[in-house]
């Protein structure tokens, strides 16, 4: 799925969830996107002194992730 596939479902999905919800916004993640995985997450430690931990892949998406708790 290219990338512009991919934000145009996840507009549709956060436009769904906030009608649903009422007229107003949550925040439940923060996309950090970084082309190689093992690096991003180095670099988020040494900005942000937080290690993400492993997630895993998204199957169908070629996509996968770590993950912090906010």
């Amino acid at each position: 799925m290219h990338t512009e596939t991919i934000a145009a479902e996840c507009d549709r999905i956060v436009t769904s969830m906030l009608h649903e919800r009422g007229d107003y916004y949550v925040i439940d993640h923060i996309i950090y996107a970084s082309p190689d995985l093992g690096r991003g997450i180095q670099k988020f430690a040494t900005d942000y002194g937080i290690e993400p931990q492993p997630g895993g892949p998204h199957p169908g998406f070629g996509t996968r992730n770590a993950l912090i708790g906010l």
